[in-house]
């Protein structure tokens, strides 16, 4: 009788439906002159904060915008969370296939795509928390 009362509160309290799947990683920026030279040393990425929007899978027909920074995606808002000051971040969602933007100067930002022109995609398995390091470097030289 005992056991069957515990099980139950632990049910009710939601303890046993925790989300154990989502995304993990950190933001960071990278600014300036990126080229390699004699005796030139850069700068490591510095991690930052940021608010960060987590879609269903969006390709280049379901955005307005030019490649890099977007105003507008058209398909659902699954999500949303900030990074530490350090950039870290750890988002849960249910598993599926999702795109990634950050929002940097009051637009949504994205700079990688797939084969498939998927924008900033990431998969989620379930009870497994995927890795994505994010990259902000539209003020960078390369």
């Amino acid at each position: 009788m005992k056991y069957i009362l515990v099980a139950g509160l632990l049910l009710v309290s939601g303890w046993g439906y925790a989300q154990k799947q989502g995304i993990e990683g950190r933001i960071t920026l990278v600014s300036g002159n990126q080229m390699p030279g004699p005796g030139k040393v850069n700068a490591p990425p510095q991690g930052v904060r940021r608010e960060i929007r987590v879609y269903e899978v969006a390709n280049q027909g379901q955005v307005t915008g030019n490649g890099r920074f977007y105003s507008e995606v058209r398909t659902r808002l699954v999500a949303s969370g900030r990074s530490k000051k350090n950039g870290k971040y750890k988002i849960k969602l249910k598993p599926g296939f999702y795109s990634v933007f950050v929002l940097e100067d009051n637009q949504l930002y994205a700079n990688r795509t797939d084969g498939d022109g998927m924008i900033q995609p990431v998969t989620v398995l379930k009870q497994k928390f995927t890795s994505l390091a994010i990259q902000i470097d539209h003020q960078a030289s390369y």
